[in-house]
């Protein structure tokens, strides 16, 4: 019975220790082009979701639009092809200015890095 009991209060611990290590999932930050004023909104697309991921390689950051994640930086491109991330040129407007350059993502990364 001691070592029943023993066995239980160990899975107990291990389950609780789990589930408080954990970090919480955030929700994702919605974006428009409304948001980012001047040409500063990169894609084609009008709207999507903005998230971060923590890894080993650093913070991944990403674009949902559309059902399609897409990666916006050096972290989430390593990763892209092990969680099935897609490359972001589908939906990377060109420049107006110069139709040889695409928009920068600068100001949706930074955004990023402060909001997530």
């Amino acid at each position: 019975m001691r070592t029943t009991t023993t066995a239980a209060m160990t899975l107990l611990l291990a389950l609780t220790t789990a589930a408080c290590t954990e970090e919480p999932e955030e929700e994702p930050l919605r974006v428009s082009s409304k948001d980012f004023p001047d040409g500063q909104w990169p894609f084609t697309v009008d709207a999507g979701n903005l998230s971060c991921e923590e890894a080993s390689v650093g913070r991944a950051i990403l674009f949902e639009a559309d059902g399609t994640t897409y990666v916006l930086n050096g972290p989430a491109t390593i990763l892209a092809e092990e969680r099935g991330w897609a490359r972001m040129h589908p939906i990377w407007a060109d420049d107006p200015g110069d139709s040889r350059n695409k928009i920068p993502t600068t100001a949706l990364e930074d955004f990023a890095k402060e909001n997530c």
